[in-house]
């Protein structure tokens, strides 16, 4: 995603997040952690000279036709550098039973978690994920859950029906 500016208009910054405004929290959130921001479109092998790590957060909807092609780029480019990938995410029915991820994008998933703990959005995610293999994973939530930048956030995974597993994430946000 290309960072919004306050200088764009207001249309700009709709389409910059593909029109879904809680994308512009999820970014702010990231933004306000993490600072710099690196567009993709750069020069990422001569960018990351100056950067410890690269904090990717282009699979946050990952559907039964997504490769991840365009994170294997970008791994490619990055070399050795540690990547830290946020809110991991599929997108699904409630009541799907299974998930048919396209292989590359699994293989890229393997890669990624050789590399860093994958940071997923929930417990429906983490389970899928490791269905097909990939075990290094935490989860984290959605970014935007972090606009307050709370030291005091917590997960916690739920029961809620008896004949039917449904997951819920019940969020904590503290007040130092």
């Amino acid at each position: 995603m290309n960072p919004v500016l306050p200088t764009h208009s207001l249309s700009q910054k709709i389409n910059i997040v593909g029109g879904n405004t809680g994308n512009i929290v999820f970014d702010t959130s990231l933004k306000t952690i993490f600072g710099n921001t690196i567009s993709f479109s750069d020069d990422l092998s001569e960018k990351m000279k100056l950067y410890d790590a690269l904090v990717i957060h282009n699979v946050i909807w990952i559907t039964e036709k997504t490769t991840l092609s365009d994170v294997k780029g970008i791994l490619d480019k990055i070399g050795s550098k540690p990547v830290i990938p946020i809110s991991v995410g599929i997108q699904t029915g409630l009541n799907a039973k299974e998930f048919n991820f396209d292989p590359n994008c699994i293989n890229v998933q393997k890669e990624l978690q050789e590399r860093a703990v994958l940071g997923v959005r929930g417990y429906r995610t983490a389970e899928f994920l490791n269905s097909v293999g990939i075990k290094n994973i935490r989860v984290i939530g959605c970014p935007s859950m972090y606009y307050q930048f709370s030291y005091n956030l917590s997960i916690e995974k739920k029961n809620l029906l008896t004949n039917q597993l449904l997951l819920r994430i019940i969020i904590r946000f503290g007040i130092n």
